[in-house]
């Protein structure tokens, strides 16, 4: 199974940290799973990325502030593991991050993949403290290999190639300024050519080999059964409900419209006369204004519509 981390943080702002990542549980383990199982599974994955002492703080909105960045990344990255996957993909995982959040977040993953995740991630310039947590590292350029091979070789790959390197400079910044600087000058095709004839290549096609004739001869896994429409509507509904109900300044909005509105029809109406011309008009002119009203009031639905749009999508495909 595998778990995949988007560069955003797609989160419930109104929940809590430990109620997002139950709810991707709720959604996502088999129904069959009792929820003693599924909380017990979230217990041990907060456990797990050190978010216990912010379990019960809301991730927070644009209009209340609520756990930091780094929270918010572990967050994510703690409703994927709920799944216990093998493999787990993310996407940038340290953007917006500063040095040291970054770092913390990175020293989780290596954690877990010392527990025997399979990390994989991109990353734009790291800092060296966090290079060193690499075991392997691939670098692209133009969408084609320059290196692909444990992190302690990388400058050393390169000195063997010819580029000078000093034992100051960040390997990642090295990297990345020797692409840069060989691409200006239309001599990045060398590179290409370098890796396709060292031993690294070599090594990574036999490496390759020997996983396609162990995943031909493996056995196929059983299909996951399928999901009860009636347990993931009612999750979705309860989000829905605390969603609703702690949003103070929509629900405060909405109280007073309707408050005001019921006082105002209710003056406008007062004591109609007992006549079946003007009296009847009026009671069907009062009745065609309550029903536009409610009609009309439906409207504050987009609201939080718009704002839960990415996480829909998010939950859905995943």
């Amino acid at each position: 199974m595998v778990g995949y981390v988007v560069q955003d943080d797609i989160l419930s702002g109104t929940l809590t940290v430990h109620e997002n990542i139950f709810f991707s549980a709720n959604l996502r383990l088999p129904y069959t799973m009792i929820h003693k199982q599924r909380l017990a599974r979230v217990e041990e994955v907060i456990e797990q990325l050190s978010l216990r002492s912010c379990a019960n703080t809301r991730i927070g909105t644009e209009f209340k502030r609520g756990v930091s960045g780094g929270e918010r990344k572990r967050t994510c990255i703690a409703m994927e593991l709920v799944l216990s996957p093998k493999i787990l993909f993310l996407d940038e995982p340290t953007t917006g991050l500063d040095a040291s959040t970054a770092c913390d977040v990175m020293k989780c993953l290596k954690n877990l993949s010392r527990n025997g995740c399979t990390i994989v991630f991109s990353i734009h310039q790291p800092r060296q403290s966090i290079f060193e947590l690499f075991d392997t590292v691939l670098l692209l350029s133009n969408g084609r290999i320059v290196y692909l091979g444990p992190s302690n070789s990388l400058h050393t790959y390169f000195i063997d190639h010819g580029f000078p390197y000093r034992e100051s400079n960040n390997p990642a910044d090295f990297a990345l300024d020797l692409l840069i600087q060989e691409a200006r000058n239309d001599r990045i095709t060398n590179l290409y050519e370098a890796y396709l004839n060292s031993s690294m290549h070599n090594l990574m096609i036999n490496r390759l080999k020997d996983i396609s004739h162990d995943s031909s001869n493996a056995r196929v896994q059983e299909e996951q059964p399928l999901r009860n429409i009636a347990s993931d509507l009612f999750y979705v509904s309860q989000r829905t409900l605390r969603n609703a109900i702690r949003n103070s300044a929509l629900l405060a909005w909405q109280n007073a419209v309707a408050i005001i509105l019921a006082v105002l029809t209710g003056l406008l109406y007062y004591q109609l006369p007992q006549t079946i011309g003007s009296g009847v008009q009026n009671r069907l002119g009062g009745l065609f204004f309550v029903i536009v009203n409610q009609i009309f009031s439906t409207a504050t639905a987009l609201e939080p519509f718009i704002k839960e749009r990415a996480l829909f999508i998010h939950v859905s495909i995943s």
